[in-house]
């Protein structure tokens, strides 16, 4: 009987090809639910954070203008029991003359990584009864160039990098690089700086963001790649992208214009944050169940 069974088991290997042998198994109708090992090091995620405890990293800077407005919360969450929410209500709103900038965001920053190259993994909820058809853009992701503590501090106030949210509800990414990080809109000329709509907001569920970033502010050699739930949204390459004497560092949450706001109260909803280094890659650092880690990545 073994002899019949080792028999039929070669014959059927012997009646597939080496093509069809080797085919990857379809994917389960729940992919979703499951992860893939990651291709490069596991080494590679610097920080990784589900917002569990209730005390925000040493590695985060509160920099809201109501330290308040930043909170642990179970409202909205993409995994386990909390997620980290950024609010702007009007009593934490100072009076808004001139269209007055207020913010609830935080700054992230890692001394012991190089921020050359660097991979970035989150999930964003983003009620559409606080942010959908605004009369101005909100501001929502932001890379700067210098941090507080590296010489400049903050004084480089001119993001490198930074994702709006327009009032068609489409995503504008605005990048570009300068020979000295600016500390004023001027000093960026138009040759060294990209406008693009990527894509739609997604309103009301959780959305899983991953982008790779190459600071090279004096060579061709900059990347910009962006991804929304496994879709490229972003696949800039061969460019100057940076300020040449800033150490990039990255902010999210929410910046907005009080004074010419639609929505008095707005809410930002983080979770699943994962944080890579150059040796990082896609599937190192997307939100768990993202479908986009079982597409292959270049």
């Amino acid at each position: 009987m073994m002899k019949k069974y080792v028999l039929l088991c070669i014959v059927l290997i012997a009646s597939v090809s080496c093509t069809d042998w080797f085919q990857p198994l379809p994917l389960p109708q729940n992919a979703r639910n499951f992860r893939l090992i990651s291709t490069c090091n596991v080494a590679s995620v610097v920080t990784s954070d589900d917002f569990e405890e209730a005390t925000l990293p040493f590695y985060f800077d509160n920099q809201a203008s109501v330290k308040s407005d930043i909170s642990f919360s179970n409202e909205q969450r993409r995994a386990g029991n909390s997620s980290l929410k950024f609010s702007l209500t009007s009593l934490n709103r100072k009076p808004a003359p001139n269209n007055y900038v207020t913010k609830s965001e935080v700054s992230m920053y890692r001394s012991d990584t190089d921020t050359t190259e660097v991979w970035y993994g989150f999930s964003l909820f983003m009620p559409g009864s606080s942010m959908k058809n605004d009369a101005y853009p909100i501001l929502f992701m932001q890379w700067h160039a210098n941090y507080q503590g590296y010489p400049g501090g903050f004084s480089y106030r001119i993001p490198i990098i930074f994702m709006t949210i327009q009032p068609n509800n489409t995503i504008q990414v605005i990048y570009g690089s300068a020979s000295e990080a600016p500390t004023a809109w001027s000093q960026l000329s138009s040759n060294r700086s990209t406008a693009k709509t990527v894509g739609k907001v997604v309103f009301d569920e959780w959305v899983d963001y991953v982008v790779h970033i190459r600071f090279a502010p004096t060579t061709n050699k900059g990347i910009l790649q962006m991804w929304q739930n496994g879709t490229q949204l972003l696949n800039d390459r061969n460019m100057p992208l940076g300020y040449k004497n800033g150490k990039p560092y990255w902010k999210f949450g929410l910046n907005c214009f009080t004074g010419s706001a639609s929505h008095t109260d707005k809410a930002l909803y983080v979770d699943q944050l994962r944080y890579g280094n150059q040796d990082a890659c896609y599937d190192a650092v997307a939100p768990s169940g993202t479908d986009g880690l079982f597409k292959p990545m270049k």
